[in-house]
């Protein structure tokens, strides 16, 4: 994830292919709507992100994602 970072993409940009092959069952699921799972796995992404200090800085496109379609781009947050 900080490989996608550095390079100004989403940060599970690299990690899409495994996310949705891992939990493709649930995000093709009727019980969960679609965007209940693309905002789990971004908030658990934000949570991490934040906590390692960085700050959302804007949402990043997945164009060959199947579900999840945007996610995060974080950067270091700026010191005052």
């Amino acid at each position: 994830m900080i490989d996608a970072i550095n390079t100004k993409q989403a940060a599970i940009a690299y990690l899409i292919d495994d996310i949705e092959l891992r939990f493709g069952e649930y995000l093709e699921s009727k019980s969960f709507p679609d965007d209940d799972i693309e905002i789990l796995v971004n908030n658990m992404t934000k949570q991490i992100f934040e906590k390692l200090g960085y700050e959302h800085i804007a949402c990043g496109r997945l164009p060959n994602a199947a579900f999840i379609k945007l996610s995060g781009i974080y950067a270091p947050k700026k010191t005052q």
